[in-house]
């Protein structure tokens, strides 16, 4: 049978069952459809469809159930508005990927006191209905239920989402997702007692005591006319009386209950502080108030609610409390002129007046477009001084290439607000959040919402709503000092480079620099990086280029949000010459034991057209390394490993996590290739495995080695460093725990006293050692003494004093045999 769906029937024995399936489906567009199997898209409609099994009156259900790899959240509810906005707004603040929503509503009968499923039937889209209205359904009077049942329309929502990780996370989004839908629901309830409570508030400003001496009693009426006409969204209504505390003006909340979302709201008799600001304005006579409430809605859309407050006034005509609508700004109240919106008109009205200019004149016509242009949420807030100040401000802009910033205090202190204008083609992602990341530390706020505006005008506007922290008093903010720094997030990448330049160097220097180097940075670099970043790389790539033959320059540095979080994670610079894979880095760093995370390459194109490579790599140290403390190491490792002066193998563990150098541990790694030749049987990884386990025991060989040889050492301090070397090793292979870890570490002991002397300290690109045989224990060849090297492609052995002082018993990396070093190598 055919049921109307996008999509085939779908197979089945159940005839009502293929029904509703072909019913909640019907709105399916086929694209998305020919995206799923049919028994995945089966499934989903019988699991929301035991979901909806049973449902008490007046509840939601919600249920989330998981299918390969996405999470499918399940709703069965009483159809109402704002259901899908409230349920994906809910979503995208928990962090959840949304791929698909079906939202089909049926006509459900159900048991009357159970709440149990009798029936569910497709509303006919002919029927005209929504929110449940079962009355205006006379032509499907045969499907309502019977006088033990209920009939009324449900909305069955799905969506499929990202898969969650874990049981907390779809606790937490249930959760979440039930009070949501309580609040829609509260909301949609009391939407009729909130409507009359208009009028009954207009008619108490028409009867206030000393009404003349209020002026804004008019407006405030013709407001709430306004608000009622389909402008305002009406989500929730509280009365506060007005009282002094302690000497201090605070808010009480009255005995009546709240409507709406305020309905759950604080309880009778509960007190709310006011700021100095609110303070300041609690006792004015002035009947509205206009601002900004210090939530979000969870109801349409995840705004902050806009908060419509209306003073009431005793028999004296004081102050004395306050009804308070919260809610949101209709679409309409957004899109409509200025000329048609009461306060705002009137506001209007008299800027335009004060500024002075001929309506049909052309700043006159600029002056009304910057009005009807202005964020609408501020014309409902600013007062009439301020707004002219910065409407003249904005025209006198016109259309010149520069940055300025608007800032305004909200009435009771709880936000700011900042109008940013700077050129359009300077504006994008990167500038926005340098401008956002200025006003959040300015006023250390709480968060930041922003709307751009672009338009054929050379300039950009962006708008900042800066939600500050919660009863802190915040002063006078510094504007001019604010935009200067705004000024400087907003420029240009070449004007930025000069700038920083000039100020680093003279005249001549900064003008050759700037040639070479302000169009030379990619725009993924410039986004990722600020100009003052840009002039280290430049020093470091100009030190590359003066000196082409030195070892690649490597940086290590903490980002600020890990320093911040006390993250031990870093980023690791690489400046080369030439071009580099991620396979031809990453064994060096694994050696030293770094995990590579992820790679950020630029190619970097100077402006006489030498080229440059940058490698930005995110790098996890191990738990408990301090990648600053550590950065000269790993500079010096890596550009030894890369430039050939030094092996690159787990011997390199060392440097990072015991603090040697790479020269230190040059010395290890060739006693340990000399044990290979003596015919230990412990591997060379078991070698360097056991001084990484044995830290104070590798530190004490290396100081006992340099005590013996290091020429810088004074010789009347050699005996004592010596002894003091010695007895640091002792202590430290007294808590070796085994048996051949310990015989390892006495055989490289043994080694260093065996040894006669070094050229280590001549710094040529091998490092050899004259031997005492006859000290070495378990030494196969007992002569004189034996010549051992060590070189990055191998090692070599000859015996001194016999036949063969001349023929090498060696091997390099390949078991190759090749010529020992002559003697005067010494």
């Amino acid at each position: 049978m055919s049921s109307g769906s996008r999509i085939p029937d779908l197979p089945g024995t159940d005839d009502s069952l293929d029904e509703f399936i072909g019913n909640y489906y019907e709105h399916l567009a086929g694209e998305d459809a020919d995206g799923y199997p049919r028994s995945s898209l089966r499934e989903r409609a019988e699991r929301h469809r035991g979901v909806g099994s049973v449902r008490p009156d007046g509840q939601a259900t919600v249920a989330v159930f998981d299918q390969g790899d996405a999470s499918v959240v399940l709703i069965v509810t009483d159809d109402m508005p704002f259901l899908v906005d409230s349920v994906t707004a809910e979503l995208v603040r928990q962090n959840a990927a949304i791929r698909l929503v079906v939202h089909p509503t049926f006509l459900v009968s159900r048991d009357r006191e159970s709440g149990e499923l009798q029936a569910v039937h497709r509303v006919p889209a002919t029927a005209g209905v929504s929110s449940g209205d079962t009355a205006a359904l006379p032509n499907l009077s045969a499907l309502l239920g019977r006088q033990d049942e209920t009939t009324r329309i449900e909305s069955w929502i799905a969506v499929e989402i990202g898969r969650l990780a874990d049981d907390s996370q779809r606790s937490a989004l249930v959760d979440g997702l039930s009070k949501v839908l309580e609040d829609v629901r509260l909301a949609v309830t009391d939407w009729p007692a909130m409507r009359a409570k208009v009028h009954e508030v207009s008619r108490s400003l028409e009867d206030a005591a000393g009404g003349g001496q209020i002026p804004d009693l008019q407006q405030a009426r013709e407001l709430l006319s306004w608000l009622d006409n389909g402008n305002f969204t009406f989500l929730g209504y509280r009365e506060y009386d007005l009282i002094n505390e302690d000497g201090e003006d605070v808010l009480r909340v009255s005995e009546d209950q709240g409507l709406g979302l305020l309905r759950r709201a604080s309880g009778a008799g509960r007190v709310q502080h006011l700021t100095a600001a609110g303070r300041a304005k609690a006792r004015e006579k002035r009947a509205l108030v206009i601002t900004k409430a210090n939530s979000r809605s969870t109801v349409h859309r995840a705004a902050y609610l806009d908060y419509i407050g209306i003073k009431r006034f005793d028999a004296q005509g004081n102050v004395n409390g306050e009804r308070r609508f919260i809610g949101l700004f209709s679409t309409g109240a957004y899109t409509g002129s200025v000329r048609n919106v009461p306060i705002v008109r009137d506001k209007v009205r008299e800027v335009i007046q004060r500024a002075g200019f001929p309506a049909d004149s052309h700043s006159g016509k600029d002056l009304l477009s910057i009005l009807e242009t202005y964020p609408r949420d501020e014309l409902f807030q600013i007062d009439v001084d301020a707004l002219l100040d910065t409407a003249r401000s904005i025209l006198r802009l016109q259309e010149r290439r520069r940055t300025r910033l608007f800032l305004r205090p909200d009435v009771y202190g709880r936000f700011m607000s900042a109008l940013v204008f700077l050129p359009r083609d300077r504006y994008n992602t990167s500038v926005r959040l340098r401008i956002q990341d200025e006003l959040r530390s300015t006023f250390e706020a709480e968060s930041i919402d922003f709307e751009a505006r672009l338009t054929e005008s050379a300039l950009a506007r962006i708008f900042f709503r800066i939600r500050l922290p919660r009863g802190a008093e915040i002063g006078e903010p510094d504007a001019a000092a604010l935009e200067e720094r705004l000024v400087q997030a907003a420029r240009s990448w070449s004007e930025g480079i000069g700038e920083v330049l000039r100020s680093k160097f003279s005249r001549g220097d900064a003008n050759r620099l700037s040639a070479l180097w302000a169009e030379a940075f990619p725009a993924d670099y410039r986004v990722s990086y600020e100009v003052e970043d840009a002039l280290e790389d430049i020093a470091r790539f100009e030190a590359r280029a003066a000196e082409p033959a030195t070892a690649p320059e490597l940086f290590v540095y903490v980002p600020e949000a890990t320093r911040r979080s006390g993250g031990e994670d870093a980023r690791l610079k690489l400046y080369l010459l030439q071009p580099r894979s991620l396979t031809q880095i990453l064994p060096t760093l694994h050696n030293l034991g770094l995990e590579v995370l992820d790679e950020r390459p630029f190619e970097i194109s100077r402006g006489d057209g030498d080229t440059f490579h940058l490698y930005d790599l995110g790098l996890k140290y191990p738990a408990g390394m301090d990648p600053v403390k550590t950065g000269s190491l790993l500079a010096e490792a890596f550009g030894a490993a890369t430039s050939g002066a030094s092996e690159s193998d787990y011997f390199d563990r060392l440097i990072l996590e015991q603090g040697l150098s790479w020269r230190q541990v040059v010395v290890l790694r060739s006693y340990a290739k000399y044990m290979r030749q003596l015919g230990n049987t412990n591997s060379y990884g078991f070698v360097a495995g056991t001084l990484r386990r044995n830290p104070d025991v590798a530190r004490a060989l290396v100081r006992l080695f340099e005590a013996r040889f290091d020429p810088d050492l004074p010789e009347d301090r050699r005996a004592a460093a010596e002894e003091t070397a010695r007895d640091a090793l002792e202590a430290g292979l007294e808590q070796v725990p085994t048996l051949d870890a310990d015989r390892v570490l006495r055989t490289v002991a043994n080694l260093i006293n065996a040894t006669l002397r070094t050229n280590f300290y001549q710094d040529k690109p091998y490092v050899s050692f004259k031997l005492n045989t006859a000290v070495i224990e378990g030494a196969p060849i007992r002569a004189p003494s034996m010549r051992f090297g060590s070189t990055p492609r191998g090692w070599k052995v000859y015996i001194c004093g016999s036949a063969r002082s001349r023929a090498a018993v060696c091997a390099g990396p390949t078991g190759a045999r090749t010529s020992a070093p002559k003697s005067s190598a010494w």
